[in-house]
Order: C-alpha cells, then structure tokens, then sequence
C-alpha cells in the first residue's frame, strides 16, 4: 500500500511542481478574482501537512515554528510580506516531502494498519494508512486543483495534467 500512496503524491507533487516553476516571486501572493488560497500560502500549508504526517510516524518537527499558525491557523493574506520567500517556502516543501517519501516508503504494512492516533479522527482514518492516503492524495490534489484555478485567474497559462511528450 505504501508505494502506491507514494507513488501518486509524487504525481501529484510533481504537477504541482510544474504549476509554480513560472510564478514569480511577487505573484506568491496574489489573490486575483476572489482566488484566496495563493501559492505563498498554499505551499507552506502543504510542507506544514508534510510535516504533521511525519509527526503521525513519530518524527520530531523541523519547519519553523511559526509555520504552524501561518499556514494553519490564518487565513491566506494578499500581504506578500507576511510570507517567506518563494525559494525559501518551495525548498521547505521539497525537503518535508523528501522526508515524508522516505518515512512513507519505509513503514512495514502493520504500521500502516495501526489506528490513526488523532482519536478525533478516528471515524474518517480508521487506520494510519487512511489518514496518510487522505493527507499525501486527497488534500494535496486538493490544493493543487486551487493553484489550477488561481493560474487562470491570473491569466497564466495552462499547464497540463499529462505533459505532451
């Protein structure tokens, strides 16, 4: 199970990758046409994911503590200034999905199968495997659909699901 989780955050992570290569440092956190979630805070937002999950799996935090509040806690703001640089923020994410890969990849089935700890979450994540499958897929191709969306607003152009080759 655990590869193929993997397996498709990459997919997901590498279109998203694609979908910011051109966004210069002062788009980070524009909010065109009623677009919120800007790439400043949607990347951040996605390493402080990473970050959680590898929590879940016992790893010690490593982002910023006030990461948390920013990227969780607040809402996404048009003020490019309360936000870290691009380079800072997509390096963060690349280096909490690196650390989120290899703790993934290395987790036998039956850790996979132990309850998910958050008790609150009990109902939706019976498992840890759930919750991880949820937060590396689900959420992520959540957010990378609102990038999708804020592009257009921003009359970038459109990049492709399936690069043509």
């Amino acid at each position: 199970m655990n590869s193929i989780i993997c397996h498709n955050f990459n997919f997901c992570m590498d279109f998203l990758d694609r979908l910011i290569e051109d966004v210069k440092d002062e788009q980070m956190a524009s909010q065109p046409s009623g677009v919120v979630n800007h790439p400043a805070w949607t990347l951040g937002h996605l390493a402080i994911g990473c970050q959680m999950m590898c929590e879940d799996l016992g790893l010690e935090p490593w982002l910023p503590p006030d990461w948390t509040e920013l990227y969780m806690e607040m809402p996404a703001q048009a003020d490019l200034t309360a936000y870290p640089s691009k380079d800072e923020i997509t390096t963060a994410l690349f280096e909490s999905r690196q650390r989120l890969l290899e703790e993934v990849k290395n987790q036998s089935e039956s850790v996979l199968k132990q309850p998910f700890p958050q008790v609150m979450y009990s109902e939706l994540f019976p498992t840890l495997g759930h919750a991880l499958n949820y937060g590396m897929n689900v959420h992520t191709a959540f957010h990378v659909g609102q990038l999708t969306s804020w592009r257009r607003a921003m009359k970038l152009p459109i990049i492709k699901e399936f690069p043509e080759e």
